[in-house]
């Protein structure tokens, strides 16, 4: 049987910034997780946890970058990667002028 978690998490968050995680989502998902030490946020700017990578530098991202080449960052130093994209080719075109996903 596989466990049945249920959140209720508020929306949306103050800073209103097109699709961010539901306030307290980042840190459930964490502590649920085991509370890995080394956290990435490849389109995460505005993550609570760990480093993040986004394009907009007003969300003051720990590297400002684009999520589709990452080779510059190591590939065996993070515990967790946690993506949360844009929701469409549409919007990730639209919203942030990328590819698509």
């Amino acid at each position: 049987m596989i466990p049945t978690e249920i959140w209720v998490l508020p929306r949306p968050r103050p800073d209103a910034y097109v699709g961010s995680f539901p306030l307290h989502f980042e840190k459930k998902l964490w502590r649920l997780l085991g509370c890995p030490e080394k956290v990435l946020h490849p389109f995460g700017g505005l993550a609570e946890i760990g480093d993040s990578v986004d394009l907009n530098e007003t969300t003051a991202p720990t590297w400002v970058g684009d999520a589709h080449d990452l080779h510059w960052i190591a590939d065996d130093t993070y515990d967790l990667v946690i993506l949360d994209a844009p929701y469409s080719d549409e919007e990730s075109e639209t919203l942030y002028g990328t590819p698509k996903l």
